[in-house]
């Protein structure tokens, strides 16, 4: 729930940053509430179409656990791997 907090306010700091719509989508996702996770991805996609784990990790390299951890997010948000 902090992690959906923290990407919230991000988002309405910064509504335009993948970053945001990326953490609350994962965060979303971890906590197995399907229909928000599907309108936080739909809100990733529309911001940056070719969004996916590979261009997460080229252009917003997370690194350790944090890492891990948003992989599996995503992944659970059906973000596609490349």
């Amino acid at each position: 729930m902090e992690c959906v907090t923290w990407a919230r306010n991000a988002i309405e700091k910064s509504p335009e940053h993948i970053a945001g719509h990326s953490f609350l989508t994962a965060a979303l996702a971890m906590e197995g509430d399907l229909a928000a996770t599907a309108e936080a991805r739909d809100t990733l996609f529309r911001l940056n179409p070719e969004y996916s784990l590979t261009w997460m990790t080229e252009n917003q390299p997370p690194i350790g656990e944090l890492a891990e951890r948003l992989r599996e997010g995503l992944r659970r948000a059906g973000v596609p791997e490349g």
